[in-house]
């Protein structure tokens, strides 16, 4: 809707966004085959142990992470580098890499969820997915790049509660079994 200069700072902060997804994926996939065996031995205390230092880990290493990236940019707007012209605002910015770090804050409960050989997460994921696909394309038309970054975080915010409520239902079940 916005031509080629303001698709080329989506596209910049949407690659900052993907490597931040892939580093979080990474961080926690090769923990997956160990989630499964302790399932499978139904040893659901050292599950949990192992799941909360992954998550852990995981929050404070990505909230470094994300502020770093965000002072970066935030940096190159105050020196007035010439860079800074191709990126988004800082507002946008900021709101890119909130929606993110909810998603990297929810990745281990997913994990979690899908190492039981089940897909839970499914209704939320197609919801979040349709309400992104909508918001996305009324907000991009009246507000550019800054409606689309609303837009994320705001439905990444929205689906970690459910995440989690449907994470904690499962890991109490393990506490019945």
């Amino acid at each position: 809707y916005h031509g080629p200069v303001v698709a080329g700072k989506m596209g910049v902060m949407w690659a900052i966004m993907s490597a931040l997804l892939a580093l979080s994926q990474g961080w926690v996939a090769p923990k997956v085959p160990r989630f499964g065996i302790l399932i499978a031995d139904k040893k659901y205390t050292e599950l949990d142990a192992l799941f909360w230092h992954i998550t852990r880990s995981l929050v404070v290493l990505f909230a470094i992470l994300i502020a770093l990236i965000f002072v970066f940019f935030f940096g190159l707007n105050f020196i007035g580098s010439p860079y800074a012209s191709r990126l988004t605002d800082a507002s946008t910015t900021g709101l890119f890499l909130l929606g993110t770090y909810a998603v990297c804050c929810s990745l281990p409960m997913s994990i979690y969820l899908r190492a039981y050989k089940e897909e839970p997460l499914l209704g939320v994921s197609l919801v979040g997915g349709i309400s992104m696909a909508v918001i996305t394309v009324f907000l991009a038309r009246a507000y550019s790049v800054a409606g689309v970054a609303f837009g994320y975080c705001l439905v990444c915010w929205a689906m970690t509660p459910f995440i989690y409520l449907i994470w904690r239902r499962r890991q109490q079940g393990n506490l019945n079994d």
